[in-house]
């Protein structure tokens, strides 16, 4: 409260989405359009009732336009979600793979150490043990490599689905068209000349 004992008043601005009136009050205007035709073509006004048909088409068009962008809005949205849901998927496979690579070649390291040191001492039992465990670990390196590769991938792809999905449509023109070379144009310059 101020100092007169008055209540503060606060206004509250109406959404405008995309610059256009909101959704609610172009389908009840239109619907009225539309009730009030019906009421006054009854009556016998004729002209007034087609007015009002009118015009509750041309609020139902304003209602289309409105849910159009609002429509893309929901699809780049939708798009966003399932991006980050793919790289958030992707990411994890990711570190976890790249944490076994690090233990993987922590152990590799081991293993070599332990390799070259009974290869130096002669134990040839215990160098083949070794070199076997060596390999393991070496294809299993390589099998992480892949599998991160392959995680990246996927991800690359569900999301180049995705924008696809979500993208605008866009109207091309004919590739071999160039301005002034239809017919028509010719048709059209032969008659002016």
């Amino acid at each position: 409260m101020d100092e007169l004992g008055t209540p503060p008043t606060y206004n509250v601005v109406r959404p405008r989405y995309f610059g256009l009136a909101p959704r609610g009050l172009v389908i009840g205007l239109a619907c009225l359009a539309v009730a009030a035709a019906v009421v006054v073509l009854a009556s016998g006004e004729i002209l007034a009732g087609v007015l009002l048909l009118l015009a509750g088409a041309c609020l139902a068009a304003l209602v289309l336009e409105v849910a159009r962008p609002l429509a893309h809005a929901r699809s780049v949205a939708g798009f966003a979600g399932r991006s980050t849901r793919a790289w958030t998927v992707a990411a994890r496979k990711v570190a976890r793979l790249r944490l076994e690579k690090r233990a993987l070649g922590r152990e590799r390291e081991r293993l070599q150490r332990e390799l070259g040191a009974a290869v130096f001492e002669g134990d040839e039992r215990r160098a083949e043990a070794l070199t076997g465990e060596l390999r393991t670990c070496s294809e299993r390196d390589a099998a992480c490599r892949i599998e991160l590769e392959e995680a990246l991938a996927q991800a690359r792809r569900r999301t180049s689905d995705e924008r696809f999905a979500a993208a605008k449509t866009q109207v091309m023109g004919d590739p071999g068209f160039e301005p002034g070379t239809s017919a028509l144009s010719e048709r059209r310059s032969n008659q002016l000349s």
